[in-house]
């Protein structure tokens, strides 16, 4: 005879291991992929991921690969990204990645073991104080927290994603005491979904940009990182058109603009990045920004150099806000006079277009450069850059093409060096289907070597492009300029081709200019990842027009 479920039946029929809320969760907030490292104090979510094959887990081989791979899909997607760390050590070692996370504004959950409710000072990965890791990460993230019971820990995952993803996004840690998962279910516990709260553009700020572009002869549209992966970012090229203004970019907002665009000025940057944004800045009689946090650098950075009024699109939570689309459109409406004419064009693309055929012309140019200019040549239009920090990335965004964010993905202004290689794991696993271009130089790459072997495993259609000079090519440049000479900035030479293939990846070495075409060609027919060893000097940096300040 059978029985309908009580209530308390079905709770128990339904109770829930640390790990089980850990799945619920993902599940709930749409989190199909996590990155992390099994340890000690998380073995409890892995086995509960093992038992949920909708989830995949990529495992990394250091925390602050893993965290990168988070951020790099938060940034990607405009999701969260997740990455899951032992208690002590893989916190700590994750640091660099949340630190990214909350510098682009990219949303990410931490969930990480920790030492158990009560801990004696000094137990396996802690130290004195059982809360020091919670204590570490407060200041990088948004939100962070111990959970102290499984009721508690389903509350707290639910405010970690909510948090993360409401405002401006960010990181959010959530710390997992080891006794939560040892001592297996104790209650009933249904996890709730959380709510994501939307910043808008403040009111006050939209009416200001409205007057002031009213009266505007040489407006200037110049977009920050907040922009990056608004739904609107595309409007604001339509509202350039709409008042004739001119489009800039700080380097943290590098392919917010399709850099082909007619009124595209360049990057509002003053390293190696030419004068065409700051000379736009100073032509312009307004300058409208978008996507600017809130007393950041680049905006003081424009600010000394702007030759007109400075209007800062602000951003509020308040839900009187409207959003970057409908901001757009506001302004679109509000223009009573057409633009009699174009303040600026696009000498940009025309100085980068002969600086690539100078390369190409050059026999004597560097053969790193050579290489991205043969790169540059082969790459399709859906084709996705992730660069590092050094010289190889000023070469890199000087050479190819950047016609949109995910063209060419980098640390800008945080300049991590290491960046490249996990944001380039985690964009084959966003994008399967398309080629990821990863451009790094033997400085960064030693900084995750470990995780070469998660890009081979990875697999999909990748090419590292390896900066391979034997230094810290741009810590050399710096020292000389200051000092004359350089000191600690060598690095041994390495045959990384060999490296790789001992990881059981594939490579080639490119050491003269004939190597160039043939390996490219046959890196390109494969469907997997390939190393290429550029063996050469350090890359002079660009130069550019001078110009006096």
């Amino acid at each position: 005879m059978e029985h309908a479920l009580t209530k308390r039946d079905e709770c128990d029929a339904d109770r829930k291991s640390a790990g089980d809320i850990v799945v619920e969760a993902l599940r709930a907030e749409g989190v199909t992929t996590i990155f992390g490292i099994v340890g000690s104090h998380v073995v409890g979510i892995y086995e509960a991921l093992r038992r949920a094959p909708d989830i995949r887990a990529v495992s990394a081989r250091h925390e602050g690969a893993a965290s990168f791979m988070a951020a790099g899909m938060a940034r990607l997607t405009g999701e969260v990204g997740v990455t899951v760390v032992t208690a002590g050590p893989g916190v700590l070692n994750a640091l660099n990645g949340v630190a990214q996370a909350e510098f682009f504004a990219e949303p990410i959950v931490i969930m990480a073991g920790g030492p158990p409710l009560g801990a004696k000072p000094y137990e396996l990965h802690g130290l004195a104080s059982e809360e020091y890791c919670v204590d570490c990460v407060r200041p990088l993230v948004k939100f962070a927290a111990r959970a102290r019971s499984l009721e508690e820990l389903a509350e707290l995952l639910s405010r970690a994603f909510q948090i993360s993803r409401s405002g401006r996004p960010g990181p959010a840690y959530i710390e997992i005491p080891w006794n939560l998962f040892v001592h297996g279910a104790t209650a009933c516990v249904r996890y709730e979904p959380s709510k994501v709260v939307r910043n808008g553009i403040d009111p006050a700020s939209l009416q200001e940009a409205c007057d002031a572009l009213a009266l505007a002869e040489r407006p200037l549209l110049i977009i920050d990182k907040g922009v990056l992966h608004q739904e609107g970012r595309s409007q604001l090229a339509k509202l350039a058109g709409a008042f004739g203004a001119g489009l800039a970019v700080t380097r943290d907002a590098l392919g917010a603009v399709d850099e082909n665009h007619p009124l595209y000025c360049g990057v509002v940057h003053d390293h190696n990045f030419g004068p065409f944004g700051f000379d736009a800045v100073e032509r312009a009689d307004v300058c409208l920004l978008s996507g600017f946090d809130a007393g950041a650098d680049n905006a003081r950075i424009i600010e000394m150099r702007a030759g007109g009024a400075l209007i800062q699109l602000k951003e509020t939570e308040s839900f009187e806000g409207k959003s970057l689309s409908e901001a757009c459109a506001f302004l679109m409406r509000s223009r009573q006079v057409k633009p009699t004419g174009q303040a600026f064009r696009n000498e940009h693309i025309a100085d980068k277009h002969a600086r690539v055929a100078g390369i190409e012309s050059d026999p004597r140019a560097n053969l790193f450069l050579r290489t991205l200019a043969s790169v540059r040549k082969r790459m399709l239009p859906n084709d996705i850059s992730v660069i590092d920090a050094g010289n190889h990335e000023v070469w890199a965004r000087t050479i190819l093409p950047i016609s949109g964010p995910r063209s060419c993905i980098g640390g800008a202004n945080w300049a991590s060096m290491g960046y490249a290689l996990p944001t380039a794991i985690a964009t084959r696993v966003v994008h399967p289907a398309e080629r990821v271009f990863c451009i790094t130089g033997d400085g960064c790459l030693l900084m995750s070597l470990s995780d070469l072997t998660t890009f081979f495993e990875v697999g999909g259609p990748s090419i590292l492009l390896l900066l391979n000079d034997s230094e810290y090519g741009m810590m050399t440049d710096v020292q000389k300029a200051r000092f004359g000479k350089s000191y600690q900035s060598a690095l041994p030479p390495i045959d990384f081709a060999a490296l790789a293939q001992a990881m059981g990846g594939r490579a080639h070495r490119i050491e003269t200019p004939g190597d160039i075409e043939p390996v490219l060609d046959d890196a390109l027919a494969t469907e997997v990842p390939v190393l290429l060893d550029i063996v050469c000097g350090r890359p002079p940096l660009p130069v550019f027009p001078a110009k006096e300040l």
